[in-house]
């Protein structure tokens, strides 16, 4: 028996995003401008402008959550929360222990990982569905 899925729709992180200024610099390390993130192995990098940093910069890495969100520690011990919208057009950023530290960013280009063995799996299973 086959079961047709219509609409299948992969999270993708990758790509570059254009940070709002919801988050209050005078309080925080907020990332600023363009937001870039990129595939690295079985990681995400994550690179932006900064305001109210010590530097102009800001860069991080993290384990590759496959899903559409995942949390982290901040600076101050507080977590922090990133979530892909199920589009994957914006990435929001909480943090819980400072509400004022957040922030979100709409997607402008598209990065260059599109998870292939995945996709080819949906293909072939589509196919076999409808051969049978």
């Amino acid at each position: 028996m086959c079961m047709l899925i219509s609409d299948v729709k992969l999270q993708k992180w990758t790509g570059t995003y254009a940070w709002n200024n919801e988050c209050k610099s005078n309080y925080c390390c907020c990332y600023a401008g363009k937001l870039t993130v990129v595939a690295s192995g079985s990681n995400l990098l994550f690179s932006s402008g900064a305001r109210g940093c010590g530097s102009s910069t800001s860069s991080a890495t993290f384990a590759n959550p496959n899903s559409y969100s995942f949390s982290t520690t901040g600076h101050r011990g507080s977590p922090i929360t990133y979530t892909l919208s199920s589009d994957s057009n914006t990435i929001t950023v909480k943090n819980i222990g400072y509400s004022a530290c957040g922030g979100s960013g709409q997607r402008t280009s598209v990065g260059t990982h599109l998870y292939p063995s995945l996709i080819s799996f949906f293909i072939v299973l589509a196919t076999m569905c409808i051969l049978l």
